[in-house]
């Protein structure tokens, strides 16, 4: 619209000069000229009357843009100032010219760029990947103010290795395009395009260590126990300050092989213990996170309850049929002694039986008759409203009691029992009925008669000296020979002889050589 008014002005005031120019000119005549045709010069004066009439109006439109044109209409009696052509087609130019309007930007920049640590030397960076985007260049700097190119992705992951631990590192993503030959450029080489992430930082960090802790039976020591921490160049064990109010450093475990240290709680109070693990980076030491805290609670403890959770117990033993006979060291200033066996069913130690007192030291247990049997003790004590115990003992082994300890085991359920001449049970018994009675729980079936059992198990006579018996060896009595056998009884060990004896009218143990007669003969059922 402007440059329109303009070039109107301007080819009004040069219609004005020109007209000034023949207006001028117009009333001047031929030299002897007569001026007698009215009609000519009516015909010639109207033009001059339009002319002045047109100057007239020129010059209004001329004064209403005297401002913006370069020369003014003037007068006959005013000096008429020449037109600069070249200015005006200066400033006609400068107006006519169009600017161009800006390109749309078209947005490729990730977005959503996340650095997590991957690992104690790496980190993995992820974003949202960008529709028309070939691949991504990566760029790492340790100020943000100096890149460097890591790598060129064609996915909206990267994980950044060899960093190093637990010093901060700032990452970019920049979109790029493809081409043909499988090179890549940077998108935001043209200016449409907006192409940079924003900028993140992170590290790269050990993990986490995870303790664990287990205190001695003594309490005079404790184990902690840690996982294996990738990188790490060892563990140090930092325990809690009271007086500090904070945790300092207790010991340094050196390696990362070693995943355990040993250390000595203080009596009286809860120990608390943490773990870190290390690793050099960049000319020092950084740290992993702390570990959760590991306790030992030893308030109720003082020097005489952790001494007498210090003293040793030796277990002894033997065996005979099916019974063990455990005997053990004493433990001064003990309430009592508990006794625990191996439960193979459960496959740990259950508690079997107490003896109560410090100067009882022997007692007898049970033995099987289908595995090995496996006895422990501990003493204990009562003290301050608790029960405090001694390490465990040593082990006391003992072989399954065979077939012929079975028979000790069962005769050995009728001791007492009255003895009854012709009696065969089941309480009451003479001699060769006791010995029937029992071998057949293990499926003999055996006369009622001593010299008839005898024949009955001949094939299985050892001899005559009992030295040579075994648990459950039947011994025979006779003034003649084995065939006339009066007198039977069970061989339980140790010289001891099992047996229905009329002179003591029950069933009853004595020694081998006691019964009237002498040996005549012992079989292995």
């Amino acid at each position: 619209m402007m440059m329109n008014k303009v070039k109107s002005r301007v080819l009004i005031l040069m219609l004005v000069m020109a007209l000034t120019v023949t207006g001028m000119a117009m009333p001047v005549t031929a030299y002897g000229a007569e001026d007698t045709d009215t009609q000519a010069t009516e015909e010639l004066a109207a033009p001059a009357e339009e002319t002045a009439e047109e100057e007239a109006t020129e010059e209004e439109a001329a004064a209403d843009t005297a401002e913006q044109t370069p020369a003014d209409e003037v007068t006959e009696e005013e000096e008429i100032e020449p037109v600069d052509t070249e200015d005006v087609q200066a400033e006609e130019t400068e107006v006519v010219e169009e600017i161009p309007a800006e390109p749309e930007l078209i947005d490729l920049t990730p977005t959503g760029l996340k650095a997590v640590s991957a690992s104690f030397s790496s980190v993995k960076l992820t974003w949202t990947a960008v529709d028309g985007v070939d691949a991504y260049k990566v760029f790492v700097s340790k100020d943000a103010k100096t890149w460097d190119e890591y790598e060129t992705v064609n996915r909206n992951s990267c994980t950044i290795r060899n960093l190093p631990t637990r010093r901060t590192r700032y990452f970019k993503v920049v979109s790029v395009a493809g081409n043909a030959s499988g090179d890549y450029q940077t998108a935001s080489s043209d200016a449409e395009y907006l192409t940079e992430s924003e900028v993140v930082s992170g590290n790269a960090a050990m993990d986490p260590v995870i303790a664990s802790g287990s205190l001695s039976s003594t309490k005079s020591t404790a184990t902690i126990s840690w996982s294996k921490i990738p990188g790490a160049t060892g563990y140090a064990v930092y325990k809690w300050n009271a007086g500090k109010n904070r945790y300092t450093w207790f010991k340094t475990v050196y390696g990362n092989a070693s995943t355990s240290t040993t250390v000595k709680p203080s009596a009286g109070s809860v120990n608390m213990f943490i773990v870190y693990a290390y690793r050099p980076s960049e000319g020092s030491n950084v740290y992993s996170p702390a570990s959760n805290t590991i306790q030992f609670d030893m308030s109720k403890e003082d020097s005489f309850s952790l001494s007498f959770r210090s003293r040793n117990i030796k277990l002894y033993g033997t065996a005979s049929g099916t019974t063990a006979t455990l005997t053990w060291t004493k433990v001064w200033s003990a309430d009592g002694y508990a006794i625990y066996k191996y439960d193979s069913a459960k496959k740990k130690y259950v508690y079997a039986r107490t003896i109560v007192g410090s100067n009882k030291l022997k007692c007898y247990m049970p033995l099987s008759t289908t595995e090995n049997t496996y006895y422990r003790i501990y003493a204990y004590k009562n003290y301050r409203g608790y029960k405090m115990w001694t390490p465990v003992s040593n082990t006391k082994y003992f072989a399954k009691a065979s077939k012929t300890n079975q028979t000790v085991a069962l005769g050995k359920k009728k001791l007492n029992c009255r003895y009854v001449w012709g009696a065969a049970g089941p309480n009451r018994f003479d001699c060769s009925g006791f010995t029937m009675y029992v071998l057949k729980q293990r499926g003999y079936n055996l006369p009622h008669n001593a010299a008839g059992q005898y024949y009955a198990l001949r094939s299985k006579n050892i001899g005559t000296n009992w030295h040579n018996a075994q648990p459950g060896d039947l011994v025979f009595y006779s003034y003649g020979g084995p065939g006339s056998s009066h007198h039977v009884g069970i061989y339980v060990g140790n010289g001891q002889l099992m047996h229905a004896s009329s002179s003591h009218g029950r069933v009853v143990v004595t020694s081998v050589t006691y019964t009237n007669g002498h040996i005549a003969a012992i079989c292995r059922p």
